[in-house]
């Protein structure tokens, strides 16, 4: 539950449940429910898998247009420490793109 609030960028002093109110006790007794809940579990457990993908992808898309720029550079004659800091990527990985 913490980890989907925080999308909400609450602090977690913020989600602290007041005892005296009736409607907060009520809430946290639904939560605790769902958390013992093996569906409700399972389904937060496959949309975080989901998420952690899709960043790796992106990742890794990234990481494929910074070799494509690299290799234009190259072929423009551009040097490899001036390559290495437009693109972020190592000496030794634009030497391996010769």
């Amino acid at each position: 539950l913490y980890y989907y609030l925080s999308k909400f960028d609450m602090k977690k002093e913020e989600l602290e449940i007041e005892e005296e109110d009736e409607f907060m006790k009520q809430l946290k007794e639904k939560l605790k429910m769902l958390n013992k809940n093996k569906k409700f579990v399972t389904f937060l457990s496959r949309e975080k898998d989901i998420e952690y993908q899709m960043n790796t992808e992106r990742s890794e898309g990234k990481n494929e247009s910074k070799i494509e720029i690299a290799k234009n550079l190259l072929k423009m004659k551009f040097d490899i420490n001036s390559i290495s800091k437009a693109t972020g990527l190592s000496l030794n990985e634009i030497e391996n793109l010769q």
